[in-house]
């Protein structure tokens, strides 16, 4: 997995990322909080969706804790994050991401820890509700966008977050949109809603510097299995030349255009669907390994089966509370890893309470190598499968 960097302007120059929804210009953004980052020298103090010092500084706290948790989340998840043609995507500048969306709000997640970039993603004004989960993405800097045909109330909501983009484009962020609109293809893309070709033509029309225009396609081996490979594949920037400045946005050209990134996303996909199976072809192996890597083996599978043991319960808690969550296949991974987040670190946090009773000493090596055991058994997981 590509961790993900910030890039500071030089010096003297203004700071290119925007600030959130809620956050005057100059603030600190979620991503500057997560690098425990600061406001630039002479910019304005910022504030907070959530008002007052208390929410800023549990803010403060929970969004490093919350990203740690994901990013350790996707490691342990998915058995393998490759990308292809990640030098396509501008380390600075204005961009607008578009990718296809065959597993959620897994799709999220894989470009949030794939990418160098922080994203701030458009999502669906019904996502935001109950008022938890709206919480959790707009602490991410998350816009919400409604339907054209959803009437006045979504046309207003529609106005009110396509200017805060075009915002944001003008300070150089990173915006990730799902035109299809929906999850539920897996290998194939669904037809492509015109919102993202919108914004773009809408941005140049006012005069202003068009986006890069990026597809990247999201391939899972199995969207539904635990330790499963993703290839992602960052496509050319899609060429926005013929985008006409100082008019208004013709339906045709945002049909063209929206045509156009379906050909490029279906490109991408072909291409992350080539890369892997050269990926899976290449981790065969031909013949007895070595005896000393055959020992190693053996030493690893016995260790494994204690981290199995281990987990046994949070696992098929975990299963248990993810099949609840999900109740389509796209939302299986996500379900699974959401509470994986929640029901691992109590497990852990029960095994040190447990240990503590039992009167310490000895005892504590087991919490003190639970996370590690288990890491040997997703690895014999993984092992077990290929040879299957």
């Amino acid at each position: 997995i590509h961790a993900r960097r910030s890039h500071l302007p030089p010096p003297g120059a203004r700071d290119e990322r925007a600030a959130p929804p809620g956050i005057p210009p100059g603030g600190v953004s979620p991503g500057d909080r997560r690098s425990g980052r600061g406001p630039a020298a002479g910019s304005p103090p910022r504030s907070h969706p959530w008002a007052g010092a208390a929410g800023r500084g549990l803010a403060a706290v929970l969004l490093p804790c919350i990203q740690v948790l994901l990013d350790a989340a996707a490691w342990v998840y998915f058995r393998r994050i490759e990308t292809l043609g990640l030098d396509r995507l501008p380390a600075r500048g204005a961009v607008l991401l578009v990718a296809n969306h065959p597993a959620a709000w897994t799709d999220a997640l894989v470009l949030d820890v794939t990418f160098r970039r922080e994203l701030r993603f458009v999502a669906h004004e019904t996502l935001f509700h109950p008022w938890i989960r709206g919480v959790f993405l707009r602490l991410f800097a998350s816009l919400p966008v409604r339907h054209r045909h959803e009437g006045p109330l979504a046309a207003a909501l529609n106005r009110q977050t396509f200017d805060r983009c075009h915002l944001l484009f003008r300070r150089g962020a990173a915006i990730a949109v799902f035109p299809e609109g929906v999850s539920g293809s897996d290998r194939g893309l669904r037809p492509l809603k015109t919102g993202a070709a919108r914004l773009l033509l809408e941005h140049v029309a006012a005069g202003d510097e068009a986006p890069a225009l990026i597809p990247v396609a999201i391939h899972y081996e199995d969207r539904t299995k635990f330790r499963t490979r993703v290839d992602l594949a960052v496509g050319a920037p899609i060429p926005t030349a013929g985008a006409g400045v100082g008019q208004r946005v013709p339906e045709a050209a945002m049909h063209a255009l929206t045509a156009e990134m379906s050909r490029a996303l279906e490109a991408a996909l072909a291409g992350a669907a080539a890369h892997a199976r050269a990926g899976n072809d290449a981790s065969r192996t031909t013949g007895p390994p070595p005896a000393h890597v055959r020992a190693a083996a053996g030493v690893a599978s016995v260790l494994a089966a204690a981290g199995v043991a281990l987990h046994a319960a949070p696992v098929r808690a975990i299963e248990w509370v993810a099949r609840h969550l999900a109740g389509l296949p796209q939302q299986v991974s996500f379900g699974r890893i959401l509470s994986g987040v929640v029901i691992l670190p109590l497990w852990y946090g029960a095994l040190v309470a447990l240990a503590a009773a039992l009167g310490g000493g000895v005892w504590f090596t087991i919490p003190a190598s639970a996370p590690f055991l288990g890491v040997l058994a997703c690895r014999e997981f993984d092992r077990r499968r290929a040879q299957a």
